[in-house]
């Protein structure tokens, strides 16, 4: 599918969209308890996404439409040549239209340009697009983690470069 999106790194700008983007993603989640949604979304707020922009280590895509609109963003962690995706969220209504598929490829030419040896992250084992898509894309499921964060199932997917 074609998109009129421009994936870039994320500016202070954007944070109030990515933060909107981000909060709805979980009120996606209709099976968490809403205390479970709210410490997410609290783990995801304003201050984490300031303090993400500010250090080195952290990376923020978004793929922004040409009004400006963040309609996609992955959250990165980068440290010791490896990636770790901590989170990644579309805007409803272009969910399972090939734009993870676009920023998973972008992540790699990310990895590449740091010289990092792999990519890492984790998936809700009930995500089978999201388990799809890494398999695709030449992850590989590594671990399982029973019971993790707000007590869902997760399976760590990862890639070597």
């Amino acid at each position: 599918m074609e998109f009129d999106l421009t994936i870039r790194p994320a500016r202070t700008s954007d944070i109030a969209l990515i933060h909107n983007l981000v909060d709805a993603s979980f009120d996606q989640m209709k099976f968490l308890a809403p205390e479970s949604r709210k410490s997410r979304q609290k783990s995801f707020g304003l201050t984490f996404l300031h303090n993400c922009l500010a250090v080195d280590d952290a990376i923020i895509l978004v793929a922004s439409d040409p009004t400006d609109r963040v309609d996609a963003v992955a959250i990165m962690r980068y440290e010791g040549g490896v990636i770790q995706i901590t989170h990644a969220a579309v805007r409803p209504g272009l969910q399972r239209k090939g734009l993870g598929t676009i920023f998973v490829r972008e992540i790699f030419k990310i990895a590449k340009s740091l010289s990092a040896h792999k990519i890492y992250g984790f998936i809700r084992t009930h995500d089978v697009a999201s388990q799809m898509l890494a398999s695709r894309e030449g992850f590989s499921m590594v671990a399982s983690c029973k019971r993790w964060w707000d007590h869902e199932d997760y399976a760590m997917w990862e890639k070597g470069i």
